[in-house]
């Protein structure tokens, strides 16, 4: 994946759905729907071989209404930080998947919202390092979400004490039947020497 500063970069901004158990301070808060937008830039083309420079990625998480009442009603939270460990993009081509790891994507502290029917929207942010574009890459590079991914979070709470800290968790996977096909990068080949090789003599040798 490719920062801005690539000529001929593509934006890729794509909304995917996934299946969350979550936790938080012993309690098992369900199995709940989660919305994944997954916002990026890559190159138009790459060639086999050719380093794609580290670029920022965005996941964005939407709550559902179940989760953000039984969070504000049952635990008490008004604010709440995270990230994810173990998230990675994948690359697909000549029939081969590679996952590469996003080694930090993070949420700062946001307040939840309080009111009921309220968005609860949580943004994440990471780099993705270099890639070398494989040599076995052909015809295109398609640039995937995981199956699954887990979140560690910390809610804050007002009550008993100012900043109570809860520990959360959300073990992620993607819904039954989800393409999660991000965008694609075209693979450009190595071109051939076009130089015709040099011919051969035509003069015959002398005789003796």
């Amino acid at each position: 994946m490719i920062g801005s500063s690539v000529a001929n970069a593509a934006e890729l901004d794509k909304n995917f759905n996934y299946m969350c158990v979550v936790k938080a301070g012993g309690l098992n808060l369900g199995n709940r729907p989660v919305g994944v937008r997954a916002q990026t830039t890559v190159p138009d083309s790459v060639s086999p071989g050719e380093v794609i420079p580290a670029t920022p990625v965005t996941i964005t998480l939407s709550m559902p209404e179940v989760l953000r009442s039984s969070t504000v009603d049952i635990i008490g939270g008004i604010a709440a930080s995270g990230g994810s460990t173990d998230s990675v993009v994948t690359l697909t081509t000549g029939g081969q998947t590679t996952n590469v790891a996003i080694p930090s994507l993070d949420s700062p502290r946001r307040d939840i919202p309080q009111e009921a029917g309220t968005p609860w929207i949580i943004p994440a942010a990471g780099t993705v390092p270099d890639i070398t574009t494989p040599d076995y890459a052909v015809d295109s590079i398609a640039v995937g979400l995981p199956a699954s991914f887990n979140v560690v979070a910390t809610i804050y709470t007002a009550a008993p004490a100012p900043d109570d800290q809860v520990p959360a968790t959300l073990a992620c996977t993607a819904a039954a039947g989800s393409d999660l096909t991000l965008g694609s990068i075209a693979v450009t080949p190595d071109e051939e020497p076009t130089t015709e090789p040099t011919t051969e003599p035509t003069t015959e040798p002398t005789t003796e």
